[in-house]
């Protein structure tokens, strides 16, 4: 299992190999050595970069969710 600290290096990783590379490029390989995080542990978290895209997705959620923006106070939820 990666730590919280290391599944954000991880996404990091990702997300700066996608401007650099084509996504057919960029390995969970790679990415490990990037993070500086064992491949084998990134691969027990992330089994492909489909998870990877999944997991950023999810932490863009809790980030919106867990913030509070008075000026969307009168705003309905969606």
């Amino acid at each position: 299992m990666l730590t919280k600290v290391q599944n954000n290096a991880v996404i990091d990783a990702f997300l700066r190999a996608l401007p650099a590379r084509s996504y057919a490029e960029i390995s969970l390989r790679s990415l490990a050595q990037d993070a500086k995080v064992p491949l084998a542990r990134l691969v027990m978290a992330y089994a492909s970069k489909l998870d990877l895209i999944e997991a950023y997705a999810a932490r863009v959620d809790e980030a919106v969710l867990a913030g509070d923006d008075p000026d969307m106070a009168g705003e309905p939820a969606r």
